[in-house]
């Protein structure tokens, strides 16, 4: 099946301008053009475009994406290449991933303490309370962040 631009944006929810931009840049050379110079892209194109907006939100450059495209052309020969990218691009996401989840645990921890500050009307409630009115998950949460080095953790009093 061959898609028009608009076909394919629909498709994939991806803009009819980024598509074109994609086709400009060499990301998408298998389109195809008729004798009016419309477009035409296959379901393979469909697919290496899913693919491309993947590794976009990866945070990887159109260069890097380029450079992808251009040995997944190559065929067979460029598999070592092609994982070694990928398997670097894993790499980063996973310690993106796991300073996300850090950021989100003092996120959490910090809600946890505005939302007593905001039942009592006053943060002054944190400085009062011992360890049998924090929740066993709090706790641990606190515990979590100080081994990791947030001292923000260290005295609910500091807010």
């Amino acid at each position: 099946m061959q898609y028009t631009v608009k076909q394919l944006s629909e498709l994939t929810g991806v803009s009819p301008y980024t598509i074109r931009f994609y086709a400009r840049e060499g990301l998408l050379p298998g389109f195809t053009r008729n004798e009016a110079g419309v477009r035409f892209f296959s379901e393979r194109d469909a697919v290496l475009l899913d693919l491309i907006e993947c590794l976009k939100s990866c945070d990887m450059t159109i260069a890097e994406i380029k450079q992808y495209i251009d040995w997944t052309v190559e065929g067979d020969c460029s598999i070592p290449s092609r994982l070694e990218l990928l398997t670097k691009q894993e790499e980063v996401l996973r310690t993106k991933l796991d300073k996300l989840k850090e950021s989100l645990d003092v996120i959490s921890y910090k809600k946890w303490q505005y939302t007593v500050g905001n039942e009592a009307g006053t943060m002054s409630i944190l400085a009062s309370m011992t360890e049998e009115d924090v929740p066993a998950e709090i706790l641990d949460l606190q515990k979590k962040l100080l081994e990791k080095g947030h001292i923000a953790a260290l005295n609910p009093k500091l807010r």
